[in-house]
């Protein structure tokens, strides 16, 4: 803060006078000797595909930090200037946003913990990663970056930017699955499933409570709420729910028959789809902590003994619960959306053990 170089003990040989995100660093690695590993992880630990979402302090846009290229990347003229990314010449796929290593690949093989905290640098807790080109400008600074809840808070919309062009792919595998089945084969199909998890308390909802008209002086500044809701954790899931649903995972193809013409028969199709809607009720689980009668701990985030003994209990109460068939609406359970309770069942086969 001061710009004063004070030593600092247990530092790497070369590495007398870090600053306050290379400090957070080596302690995670001091804790953790896996997070100095080179990122992207060529063995990764866990089977899926880890990225991690910074925002851009010049542009505005979010970098994703990702395990692997975010395809494709497409080549413009250099006149036509992207409104995200480091240069003019490529821009990525999801909107407003651009793949770090593809825009500075001479970065790649940077510690696993500068990578998570380049998407967690919060000003005035830590500096900004300032980050400089590759070849001729090496010494040049080209972009920092900050918390990428700046630009995202959620991650979702990085997923949502996404979405379409992995349901094609689904689409593609599953439309194959099921009109070439190999005999005596189970069809197997891939039945795409979003789980949210959020460390901001859901309110419970009041029965009974109607909406009242408010004062016509008062509808500017409530209306002007809309902009954010728009970008809002419920609204991405809204935008996800349409763009993963059945009819973009599993198309059904008109039924033909023996003559080649198309008689007005439904196609076994549908049949696929209840089988998978049987063995995956709710595409969407979201895990967030429910309110309850406490002190709120402030600063909540930096994982003091009271936050994590809130958030272990509320996870120990989501553990259990579990909403009712899909088509029925209840108390956080709207229609196709699951619990932790459910994901736990999903992924065990149905016996809901941990």
């Amino acid at each position: 803060m001061t710009g004063a170089d004070l030593t600092a003990a247990g530092m790497p040989a070369g590495q007398r006078f870090p600053d306050r995100a290379a400090l957070l660093e080596h302690a995670w690695e001091r804790e953790d000797p896996g997070l100095a590993r080179p990122f992207p992880l060529r063995r990764p630990a866990l089977p899926w595909l880890l990225m991690f979402n910074s925002t851009a302090v010049g542009t505005g846009c979010r970098a994703v930090i990702a395990e692997a290229r975010m395809a494709p990347v497409v080549t413009r003229p250099v006149a036509a200037s992207p409104t995200c990314g480091l240069t003019t010449t490529t821009t990525s796929a999801v909107p407003d946003s651009y793949d770090f290593f593809a825009q500075v690949p001479c970065l790649a093989g940077i510690d696993t913990a500068t990578a998570a905290l380049l998407s967690a640098r919060f000003p005035y807790v830590t500096p900004s990663g300032v980050v400089t080109g590759c070849g001729k400008a090496a010494a040049k600074q080209i972009e920092q970056y900050v918390d990428g809840g700046y630009a995202d808070s959620t991650g979702l919309a990085t997923l949502a930017g996404l979405a379409p062009g992995l349901m094609s792919i689904i689409g593609q595998y599953n439309a194959r699955a099921v009109t070439h089945p190999q005999p005596g084969q189970p069809v197997t199909l891939v039945v795409p499933v979003t789980v949210y998890l959020g460390n901001s308390p859901q309110p419970e909802p009041i029965p009974g409570v109607i909406a009242t008209s408010p004062p016509q002086p008062l509808i500017p500044p409530l209306t002007s709420s809309a902009h954010g809701q728009l970008s809002s954790s419920d609204a991405l899931l809204q935008q996800l729910f349409g763009a993963t649903g059945h009819g973009q995972w599993l198309t059904c193809p008109p039924a033909v028959n023996q003559a080649g013409q198309r008689p007005p028969v439904i196609s076994p199709c549908p049949q696929d789809h209840k089988l998978a809607a049987g063995a995956v009720p709710q595409q969407f689980i979201v895990v967030v902590p429910r309110t309850f009668p406490s002190v709120a701990t402030p600063l909540g985030w930096v994982l003091s003994g009271p936050s994590q003994t809130t958030l272990s209990s509320g996870v120990a109460k989501e553990s259990t619960a579990i909403c009712p068939s899909p088509g029925t609406n209840e108390m956080f359970c709207p229609a196709g959306v699951g619990r932790l309770g459910d994901l736990l069942r999903l992924i065990d086969g149905g016996t809901g053990t941990p």
